[in-house]
């Protein structure tokens, strides 16, 4: 290891401080917001229009706007499809059942686009969903079936997921976007056509805001 260089405190403050000159501090903070994916699909899914009442799922303190005094510096933005129930190995539809929910994910990631709206003028227009890379990264996971009921019952499942470590901070903006106190704003998702799934994604349909909040020192 390289050796530790002592700092002075008006080091540290200056570069690690998250406190500014106006009695405001700056700190690493997401935001998001998860809802159901009806298995039916629906044409538009709107966020952060709710106060968060399970913190699980939802960590807004107001209403599509953050009360004063606090303010967020919206640096990245990420959309997460939770996969729905877990599929049972031992079942003789186990490997078809794995296929939907692969092509769950696929479908939805590949239908679909993005509304920011902050105030009354649009800060983001994007498609398909999938250009908003979930910041919720899996290095690795994979799993292989193989089930022989019968001579003529032959099943072979093999499923990979894969989230490159480049996508950890989901989808940047360039230049990032200040959003004032009580200035309300909105993210929605909409589908000019409703996209189906195999099974309903309960409280598994997500938008991830990545930032720093900015509020008060005291």
């Amino acid at each position: 290891m390289p050796p530790v260089v002592p700092l002075s405190i008006g080091e540290l403050r200056a570069r690690y401080g998250t406190q500014l000159a106006d009695g405001f501090e700056l700190v690493k903070w997401p935001v998001y917001h998860f809802q159901t994916y009806a298995a039916a699909g629906q044409t538009s899914l709107t966020f952060f229009n709710a106060v968060g009442t399970d913190k699980d799922l939802n960590n807004m303190e107001a209403n599509a706007s953050f009360p004063a005094p606090k303010k967020y510096f919206v640096r990245s933005l990420g959309i997460h499809l939770k996969p729905p129930t877990a599929v049972s190995i031992s079942a003789a539809t186990a490997g078809t059942a794995v296929h939907a929910r692969l092509n769950d994910v696929e479908g939805v990631f590949n239908s679909g686009h993005l509304e920011f709206n902050i105030g009354n003028k649009q800060y983001m227009f994007g498609a398909p969903l999938g250009l908003f890379p979930t910041p919720i990264v899996f290095d690795g996971f994979a799993g292989t079936h193989f089930t022989q009921a019968a001579a003529a019952d032959r099943q072979l499942t093999h499923g990979i997921l894969q989230n490159s470590k480049n996508h950890r901070d989901g989808f940047l903006l360039d230049p990032p976007l200040f959003i004032e106190s009580q200035i309300n704003w909105t993210l929605e998702t909409r589908w000019t056509t409703a996209v189906t799934i195999s099974v309903v994604a309960t409280n598994g349909f997500g938008v991830i805001l990545l930032g720093q909040l900015i509020r008060p020192m005291q």
